[in-house]
């Protein structure tokens, strides 16, 4: 996510700097670079111990990366709903984990800006890109990326509980650092999920992205499903743009979940 560029360079830098670091167009063939798989036994590193209001407790062992890479949500899943889906490369996974919130409490919401939650951490990972199939809408269809999170016993509710905690504290805008300069979101608000009913627990919120002067949207929508908590992030790429995660690949996602 870009947030420093200015004119036409920041529909670009917008693209370039996302989690996945991929532009609109991608397809599903490339390989992605192979994830340490978590262990089947032990839990994740970091486990926390906050769930939250009405939060489950989970226990048993958290998926590994393979168990992950199985319930990607595969281009076959999103074609009725108009998206296909890519595998990010090496090169498009550099600069993750750069961006860090200059206010501790913000920490959760600018790890996962970077595609590297930490607030816990969890013990597998894989990313997807989900573009839209319309020539005629992929200028001003949101770039989405899905991420898939393993987690074990309490980890996956302290998850969703330490964002939501992080958008109230940061609810007036937060900064941060970067590599190339800082960055600005100038407001985060809980907004209404796309799919509610989907998997065990959902929380929606949007941070307001400044590229430039130019306004960007982003919306997140967090599901946990037992043991994985799939991320869903919409980036809206154009002035007046939707940044709207589609409720339909939501539900793909959350269906292939165990």
């Amino acid at each position: 996510m870009a947030c420093g560029s200015s004119g036409d360079d920041a529909k670009d830098d917008a693209k370039s700097e996302s989690p996945a670091a991929s532009k609109q167009g991608g397809k599903d063939d490339q390989e992605e670079p192979q994830t340490p798989e978590g262990s089947e036994s032990d839990g994740p590193p970091s486990d926390g111990t906050d769930s939250g209001e009405g939060a489950t407790e989970v226990t048993g062992p958290h998926p590994s990366a393979a168990d992950l890479e199985k319930a990607a949500v595969t281009a076959a899943d999103v074609k009725a709903a108009g998206y296909t889906v890519k595998k990010p490369s090496a090169s498009d996974m550099e600069g993750m984990g750069e961006e860090k919130a200059k206010k501790p409490a913000c920490t959760p919401l600018a790890d996962l800006l970077g595609g590297t939650p930490t607030t816990p951490e969890p013990a597998a990972k894989v990313l997807r890109q989900l573009n839209s199939t319309d020539d005629e809408a992929t200028d001003r269809a949101p770039a989405v990326f899905t991420f898939l999170l393993s987690y074990g016993e309490k980890a996956g509710t302290s998850y969703v509980a330490a964002l939501k905690g992080a958008v109230e504290a940061c609810a007036d805008g937060f900064e941060t650092t970067t590599r190339s300069g800082g960055k600005a979101y100038k407001e985060a608000k809980e907004i209404e999920a796309p799919a509610p009913d989907a998997g065990d627990e959902a929380y929606s919120y949007e941070l307001a992205g400044d590229l430039g002067g130019m306004a960007v949207p982003l919306d997140f929508h967090v599901v946990r499903k037992g043991r994985t908590v799939a991320v869903f992030y919409a980036m809206g790429l154009e002035p007046g743009a939707p940044a709207k995660v589609p409720g339909e690949a939501v539900e793909a996602q959350v269906n292939k979940l165990k």
